[in-house]
C-alpha cells in the first residue's frame, strides 16, 4: 500500500521522502516483485514521452528559439550483482579514480527532480579525474524505452545502467549494508573503495559538492 501511494506521488511530481517507505521498498519492489502500480506508472510516463517525442533544444539559443535537433539515445546496460562489485571497485595508483554512484528510476518523484543537479555535476567533475555512474531500478523492459530517454531528454552522458540482479537485497548490501533500498540514493567512494559520503532522498547539490571536493582534496 505504501509504495503504491508512493508512485502515484511520483507521477505527480509530488516529493516523497525516502524513510517514509518501508526499507527495500523501492528497489526491490522496482526491480524484483515488478508492483503493478509501478508498471501503470511507467506506461503513463512512455506515453507522456512519446507525446513530447524525441526532440531536444540546441543549448545556448535564446528562449524563441524553434532550433532543435535529435539527440541519440544514452546506451543503458544491464548489470547483475557480480557487474556490481566489480565496479564498486577501485583502480590501482593514479590510475584510481573516485565514485560517485547514484540509484534511481524514472517512476521516481524526488530522482527525477534532482537529476539536473546531477548532470550539472557531472559536467563539473568530468575532467577532474571522477567516475560517475547512474544505476536505474526500473523494469528491464524499460531499459531501450523509457530509461534512455529520460536521459536524453536530461541531457545526462554519464555510464548507465540498469539492474537485474537475482538476488536484489544482496545487491544493495554491497552497495552499503546500512541502505534500506530507499531511492534516490547515492554513494560517493574513494579511490581506495571507501565509502565516504551517502545521502538518500532528494541530493543537496552544494553537500554532494563539499564531500566531492573534500575526497578529491584529500587523495
Amino acid at each position: 500500500m505504501k509504495l503504491a501511494l508512493a508512485l502515484m506521488l511520483a507521477l505527480s511530481g509530488t516529493d516523497v521522502a525516502a524513510s517514509a517507505l518501508p526499507a527495500h521498498g523501492l528497489l526491490v519492489d522496482g526491480v524484483n516483485r515488478r508492483a503493478t502500480a509501478a508498471r501503470k506508472v511507467r506506461r503513463k510516463l512512455r506515453a507522456s514521452a512519446a507525446r513530447r517525442g524525441n526532440r531536444v533544444r540546441i543549448a545556448g539559443r535564446g528562449n524563441n528559439s524553434s532550433s532543435e535537433l535529435t539527440a541519440p539515445l544514452i546506451p543503458v546496460m544491464e548489470i547483475d550483482s557480480d557487474g556490481l562489485k566489480k565496479l564498486l571497485q577501485r583502480g590501482e595508483g593514479e590510475a584510481a579514480r573516485p565514485l560517485l554512484l547514484n540509484f534511481w528510476a524514472t517512476w521516481c518523484g524526488p530522482c527525477r527532480k534532482e537529476f539536473p543537479d546531477l548532470v550539472k555535476i557531472d559536467a563539473e567533475y568530468r575532467g577532474r579525474a571522477l567516475e560517475f555512474v547512474l544505476v536505474s531500478a526500473d523494469d528491464v523492459s524499460d531499459i531501450k524505452t523509457s530509461v534512455p530517454k529520460f536521459l536524453q531528454e536530461m541531457r545526462a552522458v554519464m555510464p548507465a545502467y540498469l539492474l537485474n540482479a537475482t538476488d536484489t537485497e544482496a545487491a544493495i548490501a554491497q552497495v552499503d549494508p546500512a541502505w534500506g533500498g530507499e531511492l534516490p540514493a547515492t554513494f560517493l567512494f574513494d579511490r581506495q573503495g571507501k565509502l565516504v559520503f551517502k545521502h538518500t532522498g532528494l541530493i543537496d547539490a552544494a553537500e554532494l559538492r563539499a564531500a566531492i571536493n573534500k575526497v578529491m582534496s584529500d587523495e
